[in-house]
């Protein structure tokens, strides 16, 4: 159970990063016909100092994530949403990088946790280390 929801929340806080940045990311995927789609970047596995980087980052990034969608749900106009997601998503951002990652460094190890089940144990114990 705490595994599925600490992959969840690296996955959504890095959904949260794609959809504030315009689902640029999504919509570029979505174009892209499946028989010319680019190879797999291959993925720098993820050393114990990024580990530890990438956990602190993502209690940041997803208690920011909550906050926002909290304030989004009080929002009385669109305009104030679109200030209430900018604000939010300078602030993710800011977390990331004061734990030393980059925003392409935390979302690669977002899908390694996803779809490595290696990279998702030593996030797991690191979260726990973290916790203790």
């Amino acid at each position: 159970m705490i595994l599925k929801k600490f992959c969840g929340r690296a996955m959504l806080a890095s959904a949260a990063i794609a959809l504030m940045s315009g689902g640029a990311v999504i919509a570029q995927e979505a174009t892209v016909p499946a028989a010319k789609a680019a190879p797999a970047i291959e993925i720098a596995p993820v050393n114990d100092a990024e580990a530890s980087q990438f956990v602190a980052a993502n209690l940041k990034v997803n208690e920011r994530f909550m906050q926002m969608q909290l304030d989004l749900s009080e929002a009385a106009s669109q305009e104030e949403a679109d200030t209430i997601q900018g604000e939010a998503k300078e602030d993710i951002v800011a977390a990331i990088e004061e734990e030393g990652l980059t925003q392409m460094r935390y979302a690669e190890i977002a899908h390694l946790a996803q779809n490595d089940p290696q990279t998702l144990s030593k996030l797991k114990a690191e979260l726990d280390e973290e916790n203790s």
